[in-house]
This record gives C-alpha cells, sequence and structure tokens, in this order.
C-alpha cells in the first residue's frame, strides 16, 4: 500500500514463503523497479545453509535470517541494515555531489576559456552553484576600491537586498559566520570567499541561507573556495584580454599616425621639388653664361646647389 501511495519505506521484512508470491519473486520485483531498488530488503528463511543464503543474497537482499531467532537478534538485524543503507545513500550523496562540483568547475573553466565575458562567466558560476549548494542567495560583489562602498553585483538570490557596505579588506580562505543574524542579507549564516586580482581584493563570492541549519559542510566550503579560484581566473582572463585590446589599439594608432606623417612628408617633398627644381637650373644657367662672379659668390653659388641636391635625393 505505501508503495503504490508513493510514500519512502525504511525497510522491507518478507519471509520466502508466502501464498500469493514468495518472498524471492518479491524481491526480484523490488529490485526492477527504481523506485524500490536501493530499498532495504531482509528475507526470513526456514531453510538454513549456505545454498538458500547465497541465493537470497545474490537476489539483492540486504539480509537473510533464518528461523528461529529472537526478537533481539531481529531488531539488531533491522537497525543495523537501516543504519547501513543510510550510509550508503549518503555515499551515493556525496558522490553526486562531488561529480556535480567538478562539472560545475570544469563549466567555468570551459567559459574562461571560450572567451566569454567576464558578466556572463559571473552570472553563470553563480547560477550553477546555487543550484547546488543549499542557500536562499549567491551574491558577486565586486568593490570600486577596497576602501570604498561595494559597487555592482551579479547573481541569484531570493530577495533583492544587497550589502550596503564593508569594512573589510583581508580574508581567509573561506570563512562563514554561523548562528548569526545579518540584517543586509536577512540570513541565519554567511559564507564568503576572497576574489583576489593582482594581490588584492577585486570583490567577494557570497552565499547566505535563512534555514535552521547554519553549518555549512565541508564539500560546500570546498566547492565555494574552488568556485572562487575560478572566477579569479576570469578575472585575471578579461584583464588580460582588455589589456591586449588596449595595446592592440596603441599599436593601432601609432601605425596610423607613422603613415599619415609619411604621407605629408612626402606631399611636402614633391611640393619642394618644383620650385627647388627651378632655383638649380637658374644655377647652372648662371655658370653657363659665363658672368664674372666674384669667389665669394661662386662658393654661394656652390653651397646651394649642393643643399638643393641633397633636398632633391
Amino acid at each position: 500500500e505505501r508503495l503504490q501511495q508513493g510514500k519512502r519505506i525504511d525497510l522491507i521484512l518478507s519471509d520466502v514463503a508466502m501464498p500469493n508470491m514468495n518472498g524471492y519473486e518479491l524481491l526480484k520485483r523490488l529490485r526492477s523497479d527504481s523506485a524500490t531498488m536501493a530499498t532495504p530488503f531482509i528475507l526470513l528463511s526456514a531453510h538454513a545453509g549456505e545454498e538458500a543464503n547465497v541465493e537470497g543474497l545474490d537476489l539483492g537482499a540486504d539480509d537473510y535470517l533464518v528461523k528461529p531467532f529472537s526478537a533481539r537478534e531481529l531488531i539488531a538485524r533491522v537497525r543495523s541494515t537501516i543504519r547501513l543503507s543510510d550510509l550508503r545513500h549518503e555515499l551515493n550523496r556525496e558522490q553526486r555531489h562531488a561529480l556535480e562540483m567538478k562539472q560545475l568547475i570544469y563549466s567555468i573553466s570551459v567559459r574562461i576559456r571560450g572567451g566569454l565575458s567576464l558578466p556572463q562567466i559571473l552570472v553563470t558560476a553563480s547560477r550553477e552553484l546555487f543550484k547546488i549548494i543549499r542557500c536562499n542567495a549567491i551574491r558577486i560583489f565586486r568593490f570600486r576600491r577596497v576602501d570604498q562602498k561595494i559597487g555592482r553585483h551579479w547573481g541569484l538570490e531570493a530577495t533583492e537586498t544587497s550589502i550596503s557596505n564593508s569594512e573589510h579588506d583581508t580574508l581567509g580562505d573561506v570563512q562563514h559566520i554561523p548562528n548569526c543574524y545579518h540584517p543586509d542579507f536577512g540570513a541565519n549564516s554567511v559564507m564568503s570567499v576572497a576574489l583576489i586580482h593582482n594581490q588584492k581584493i577585486w570583490g567577494y563570492l557570497l552565499a547566505s541561507r535563512d534555514e535552521d541549519i547554519v553549518d555549512w559542510s565541508q564539500s560546500e566550503k570546498l566547492l565555494f573556495e574552488q568556485t572562487g579560484n575560478q572566477i579569479s581566473l576570469a578575472i585575471a582572463h578579461a584583464s588580460l584580454w582588455e589589456l591586449k585590446k588596449s595595446q592592440q589599439v596603441e599599436i593601432e594608432t601609432a601605425h596610423a599616425a607613422s603613415e599619415a606623417k609619411s604621407q605629408i612628408l612626402a606631399n611636402t617633398s614633391h611640393e619642394l621639388r618644383t620650385p627647388i627644381g627651378a632655383i638649380v637650373g637658374a644655377l647652372s644657367a648662371l655658370e653657363d653664361t659665363g658672368y664674372n662672379l666674384t669667389g665669394e659668390q661662386r662658393d654661394m653659388v656652390k653651397i646651394i646647389q649642393i643643399t638643393s641636391d641633397v633636398a632633391l635625393s
């Protein structure tokens, strides 16, 4: 009945010998259904021996108990099976969480290499982090200066609140403030990591939640720190890209100025050639006519000719 209602079952205790469906058939059906394949299952049987025990365990039973048994033994087996099942669920959850963490870090690094703009990377990082970490808000704040109020922010949040100012200029790896209420966040617990660029604090990555559980798990802290590192890399990448574009603009500007200078010089040279050519012709005619020139005048003519030749060369 609980299975039909979709309710969670802590454990199924079944006898092998049942009228309509024996315990083995029930176990097979439950293990073939994704909704019940991980439900703890204990088989009870009057058949002792290794073969019967192995058969039940091979079909997926968590334990096999042979009659007769005491109530204390049955209770101990049930508790042990449920405890082991809870541990398996927790291990599977941690494994899924670890995989999600790796995928998030990889996703951010791919976006950095893909050349996405910094605002796009920040929004994507906060959105993906919000899906994994249990919180009511993820925010990324950027300082105008370390000693100024916090500037613009990116992220996903449950309300339209934001930090008004900050007196912090240094921060360790990952800090969280449990069991406290922050009026700007409306949260009972805040976790933050500094975003570093050029050995200075560029801003902060913050998560907050107002649930009864205010402690952050080690995996959440690790993911938060790794995400902060990736965001810091994205900030550095964006800064280098902007510097590269700025340098390219300077190079193109200098090249354009050089071409303009060359063109001006070429035009000036062309404009000077015609009058200088006329002067050179006049000097040659002067020498050819045989006018009686003084020594000083002849020296002056030679100087003018040499200067004209240099200008025309």
